[in-house]
């Protein structure tokens, strides 16, 4: 179910979900860290 539906279904907008109920938990904002970490890093075929 994407947002627009879920501020349909609970009568409200986009915005005011996003603002205070879309926080990322710990676990999500290490996932999104360790991600821009990994793109930085580059591999060789030598390993």
């Amino acid at each position: 179910m994407d947002i627009e539906d879920v501020a349909e279904r609970v009568n409200t907008s986009v915005r005011v979900l996003k603002k205070h109920y879309d926080v990322p938990d710990r676990r999500e904002e290490l996932e999104e860290r360790r991600r821009h970490q990994i793109d930085k890093l580059s591999f060789d075929s030598r390993g």
